[in-house]
C-alpha cells in the first residue's frame, strides 16, 4: 500500500485504527474509492486543509437530495450508488464514512434522531466542530456528549 493512504496513517495508534478498519466495504470497493478520487478530484486528495481532505468530496460531488435514489443499479457498490445518485444526510455520511477510511483516516459515525453525521480524525491539535443545522426542531447531539463520546488519543471533527 506503498503511497496509498494519508502520509498521517504511519501516525495513527492502534485505538485510532479500530475506526479505519471497521467499515462493511470489501478492500476492492476502497480501492476502488481511492482511485476515483485521485483520477476525479485530485484537487480535493492534495488539500493542504486536513478538515477537508478527502471528505470535501461529499460537498462537492455527492448531491444532496434523495429523488435519484431509485436509480440505484444493484450491480453497483452502496458507494458507487451514492455517488451517481446522491442522498440526504444519511448516504452522504456513509459515503464520507467510506471515503475517508479508504486514505486510512479514522472516522465513526455520530448519529442523531432523525439525522446522520459522522466524525473524523484530524492532524490538528485542537477540537474543531462543525455542527450543521437539523430539520424541524429536533436538537443536534449535546456538545458534552460528544465531547465525551471521543475520549480518543487524536482529535475528531464533526461533520453533517
Amino acid at each position: 500500500m506503498d503511497g496509498e493512504l494519508d502520509s498521517a496513517f504511519k501516525n495513527l495508534t492502534v485505538w485510532d485504527l479500530r475506526t479505519v478498519v471497521d467499515g462493511d466495504e470489501p478492500d476492492e470497493a476502497a480501492a476502488w474509492g481511492r482511485q476515483m478520487l485521485r483520477n476525479y478530484r485530485p484537487d480535493i486528495v492534495a488539500n493542504p486543509d486536513f478538515n477537508w481532505r478527502y471528505v470535501q468530496s461529499v460537498v462537492t460531488d455527492v448531491k444532496y437530495g434523495s429523488g435519484d435514489v431509485k436509480f440505484d443499479r444493484p450491480e453497483l457498490q452502496s458507494y458507487q450508488n451514492i455517488l451517481m445518485n446522491g442522498g440526504i444526510c444519511g448516504r452522504r455520511a456513509f459515503f464520507g464514512r467510506f471515503i475517508l477510511p479508504s486514505f486510512g483516516v479514522p472516522t465513526t459515525a455520530r448519529p442523531q434522531p432523525g439525522h446522520a453525521a459522522l466524525v473524523h480524525w484530524t492532524v490538528y491539535r485542537k477540537f474543531l466542530a462543525e455542527l450543521r443545522p437539523l430539520v424541524g426542531d429536533k436538537e443536534p447531539l449535546a456538545w458534552h456528549e460528544l465531547c465525551h463520546s471521543l475520549l480518543t488519543s487524536n482529535e475528531f471533527i464533526f461533520r453533517y
